[in-house]
């Protein structure tokens, strides 16, 4: 799967998780009850969606945060000397723009830094 593909079914299952209407004729009252927690897991799994899809640096360039801890991000870079992509670590400030990348290799997507393993 390309990073096309991927960012069209990214783009596509947010679309349909932001239509989903919470009720259900059968269920009644007991899906009425429990709306705002299927509401609540449907709004994470949309942010989820969100913050875990490749952003082309051609499209957008991360909002430099406060916190330099918070400027991390998972990117891809590539290189056209070698033709070959990696996946890793980068910094990213305005005005320096990626740092910690490759020699002959230039960013070309990015996504947020996962949250840590916090275990089960």
């Amino acid at each position: 799967m390309n990073n096309n593909e991927e960012l069209m079914k990214y783009d596509e299952a947010i679309k349909i998780l932001k239509k989903v209407e919470v009720f259900d004729f059968e269920a009644g009252d007991l899906l009425e009850y429990h709306s705002d927690i299927v509401r609540s897991a449907l709004n994470f799994a949309i942010k989820e969606l969100e913050n875990r899809r490749w952003i082309p640096v051609s499209k957008r360039l991360p909002k430099v945060q406060e916190r330099p801890s918070d400027n991390v991000y998972l990117v891809t870079e590539y290189s056209k000397k070698y033709d070959f992509k990696v996946t890793g670590k980068s910094y990213f400030d305005r005005l320096k723009g990626w740092s910690d990348t490759l020699v002959d290799f230039e960013v070309i997507a990015w996504m947020p830094w996962p949250e840590p393993y916090e275990g089960d």
